[in-house]
């Protein structure tokens, strides 16, 4: 009890500043070169943004992962928890120092759209991106909320998961009754 009013009486960061797994938990960037809010649908909306992540040496070839956030459909976005953990960041600089473009993309929450306006913003992403790198692999990820969104779309011309190479989903959630 006393840690714990401690906790709340005093400044976290000296506090936390003695954990040693807090140091690396921000993945330094260091030559992966970051795009920051990207429109993959030019309407002035953080919704339709992505922030994009590649190695330097990135060609027309280098393959693409579009990445979803998690948040239960109703909260969070590309940046959550970024300025503690590196959260959803660390993924573009994890996977552009393997190699690959990221985007780590937002997407319109409940209430404001229901699972089809998630899709439609999914299917615009994916088509962007095959747009800007017509001659790129392009794969599909997303976290919790996101995971699932990236397994049921993109339903883009051609049907369901024709414009997607791969997907790689993470602590999914697909067990839903009812959710439409």
């Amino acid at each position: 009890a006393l840690l714990i009013s401690r906790l709340y009486s005093e400044p976290l960061a000296p506090v936390l500043g003695g954990c040693p797994s807090l140091g690396s938990l921000y993945r330094d960037r260091g030559d992966i070169v970051v795009e920051g809010d990207v429109a993959y649908i030019d309407d002035g909306r953080a919704e339709h943004r992505c922030d994009l992540y590649r190695p330097q040496d990135a060609s027309d070839t280098t393959p693409i992962v579009v990445f979803f956030h998690g948040g239960y459909w109703q909260n969070q976005d590309k940046q959550y928890f970024e300025f503690a953990s590196g959260l959803y960041g660390n993924v573009g600089v994890a996977l552009g120092r393997e190699g690959m473009r990221v985007a780590n993309c937002n997407y319109r929450l409940f209430p404001e759209v229901k699972l089809d306006g998630m899709l439609a913003d999914i299917d615009a992403a994916v088509g962007f991106f095959r747009d800007r790198f017509p001659r790129a692999p392009v794969g599909l990820m997303g976290h919790s909320a996101g995971a699932h969104l990236a397994s049921a779309a993109p339903s883009l011309p051609g049907g369901p998961g024709t414009n997607v190479d791969a997907r790689l989903l993470i602590s999914g959630i697909f067990d839903i009754v009812g959710a439409v």
